[in-house]
């Protein structure tokens, strides 16, 4: 088996930015694995940094949302990190968390992102509905790479988007 991670060629950032479902994920460290409705959207303002937002329902049906900066470390544009703190506390390298685009499709509607460490796998998706064959397809791409995929989570997504509610 592969250990070691490939990240995409070239991401075009443009295309990149907007709205992505999470289809799959491996659970984190303090992960509701019945959180639903999990979206990301990427955003940036001419020549600002780029921005996230990351909602979704959580326990009790209650929106939980969160907002980041991202910092793009590679000329391809493949590997970023992004920080989820405060600006005064975003040049402290703890806080920031490293996404690597391992692989995203010809017309940007899927994109698999990991991290060095194996331990973080997010399958997005620009529909909140994807067929579980290509799905599965994309994960066992990451399980070649070395990843444990036998913890996957698949969210239930109604197309809802929580977004831009955080600033």
């Amino acid at each position: 088996m592969n250990t070691t991670i490939h990240t995409a060629s070239y991401v075009d950032l443009p295309r990149y930015l907007g709205t992505w479902y999470e289809i799959a994920r491996k659970p984190q460290h303090g992960d509701n694995p019945d959180a639903r409705d999990r979206v990301w959207n990427f955003t940036r303002d001419s020549d600002e940094p780029i921005h996230v937002s990351h909602s979704y329902i959580g326990e009790r049906d209650a929106l939980e949302e969160s907002s980041g900066v991202v910092r793009v470390s590679d000329s391809a544009h493949a590997r970023f990190s992004i920080s989820f703190m405060p600006d005064w506390l975003q040049w402290v390298p703890f806080t920031r968390e490293k996404f690597w685009i391992l692989g995203i499709d010809d017309d940007y509607t899927t994109a698999l992102i990991g991290e060095p460490g194996m331990k973080r796998l997010h399958l997005l998706h620009r529909h909140a509905q994807m067929d579980r064959t290509v799905a599965t397809g994309w994960i066992e791409t990451a399980q070649q790479q070395g990843y444990d995929t036998s913890d996957i989570v698949w969210p239930e997504q109604s197309g809802t988007i929580y977004l831009n509610q955080v600033q």
